[in-house]
Formats: C-alpha cells, sequence, structure tokens
C-alpha cells in the first residue's frame, strides 16, 4: 500500500498535467475558436461543431482531447464530440484519441469523488441517485459497472464520482470504463466518418445506426435485472 501522500502526489500531477494541457489549447487554437466548437456542442448542433473543428487544422486532435476533458464538468452529449472528431479525424485517428481522452476524464472524476467524499458528491448529484448508484456498485461488482458503461447515453461524470465515494478498486473501474464505452464510441465514431459521403444504400452508414439500437435493447433488460430499481 503506497503512502497517502505519494497517492496524493500522483493525483496533482495529474491534475497539473491536464490543466497544463488545457492551457496549451487555448493558447494555441485560441479561446475563441475553442469556445465556437464547445457552444455548439452544448446546443446539440453537430453539423455546426463538425466545421468549427475542422477548421482548427491541425489543432484538431488537441481539440478533440480537451472537448472531452470539458465534458468532465460540462454537461453535452460526449457522442457528438465522437461524431464529429470522426467526421473530421476518421476512425482510425479518432477513435484511440477518444478512448484515451476519456478513460483519463473518468480517472478525474474518481479522484474528485475519492477527494471530495460522501457528503460532497451527494450534494452534487443528489442523495437518493447516489444511493442507487452506490447499491449497483456493490451489488454488481465489475459486471455492473461494465454494463453501465456499455448503455448509450448514460451520463458519463457521475459515475467515476460514485465509484470513487464507494473506492472501487481503481484498477477496475478504468478497465470497466473502456471496455464498456469502447462499443458505442466505434459505432459513434464510424458514423461520423461515414456521414463525410453519406449514401443511403452504404450498408456501413446504417451500421453504426443499428449497432446502437441494439446496444440500448440489449443493456437496459439486463440493467434491470442486476438492479431492479433502475
Amino acid at each position: 500500500m503506497r503512502p497517502r501522500s505519494a497517492r496524493l502526489t500522483q493525483e496533482l500531477v495529474l491534475l497539473a498535467v491536464t490543466a497544463a494541457l488545457l492551457g496549451t489549447i487555448v493558447i494555441l487554437a485560441g479561446p475563441a475558436r475553442l469556445d465556437s466548437v464547445l457552444q455548439a456542442l452544448v446546443h446539440g448542433h453537430l453539423s455546426l461543431a463538425r466545421a468549427r473543428l475542422q477548421a482548427m487544422g491541425d489543432w484538431q486532435v488537441l481539440a478533440v482531447i480537451t472537448l472531452v476533458l470539458a465534458h468532465t464538468v460540462l454537461p453535452f452529449p460526449i457522442e457528438l464530440v465522437a461524431a464529429a472528431a470522426g467526421f473530421s479525424l476518421g476512425l482510425a485517428v479518432a477513435l484511440p484519441v477518444l478512448l484515451g481522452s476519456l478513460v483519463l476524464s473518468a480517472l478525474i472524476t474518481y479522484i474528485i469523488g475519492l477527494r471530495l467524499g460522501r457528503p460532497a458528491v451527494a450534494a452534487l448529484i443528489g442523495p437518493p441517485r447516489l444511493g442507487r448508484h452506490e447499491q449497483l456498485v456493490a451489488r454488481g461488482g465489475a459486471r455492473a459497472l461494465l454494463l453501465v458503461r456499455l448503455i448509450p447515453l448514460v451520463p458519463f461524470s457521475p459515475v467515476g464520482l460514485v465509484c470513487g465515494v464507494s473506492r472501487v478498486p481503481v484498477t477496475r473501474f478504468l478497465w470497466t470504463s473502456a471496455l464498456g464505452i469502447l462499443p458505442e464510441l466505434t459505432l459513434v465514431t464510424l458514423l461520423g466518418q461515414r456521414l463525410r459521403s453519406p449514401q443511403l444504400n452504404d450498408p456501413v452508414l446504417w451500421l453504426p445506426l443499428v449497432g446502437i439500437l441494439l446496444l440500448v435493447l440489449g443493456t437496459l433488460p439486463l440493467l434491470r435485472r442486476l438492479w431492479p430499481t433502475a
């Protein structure tokens, strides 16, 4: 078991790196340009966000990382970022960038939950919601965490806060987060890429839509069995 001070140092280094990254993006990409993409995402304007992201040129990858980290505290669908990144960068580049950024975002929320403690997290997400999430984590273990991440459109950050409060082993939290979000992330990013030249008879265009629908239909009944109050 590492000393508490060593763990705290690691956490502070992580947050410092994150802050440095955000600062670099603001300086290099320009706050107005990055803010314009963020505003489009918050208001659900995918086509506008996609166009503004493309206009950032060589800084698109760093902009995507920053937008994912901003999603840690700002309420907008991460699926919009994934679709815009898929369109601008293509699946091969966008998917690993998105996955790595989301795992980092998950770790940040975990650390925040761990450090804030139960009363503060309960104030943020509501005591009933925290209680239900803690029940799910305690009852289902890794399977429950994996299942929650698999369900499309489930808010991302509250899961990390609850796992931090509940002191879920960090390695379990990270691998279930990465594996759980991968299917939907892949489908949405692929959809964004195919929207470059959409054709209704293109089977690859329809594959992500069908896949996301199957994820919803397949995971919700399983969640209800695992957690009857869901």
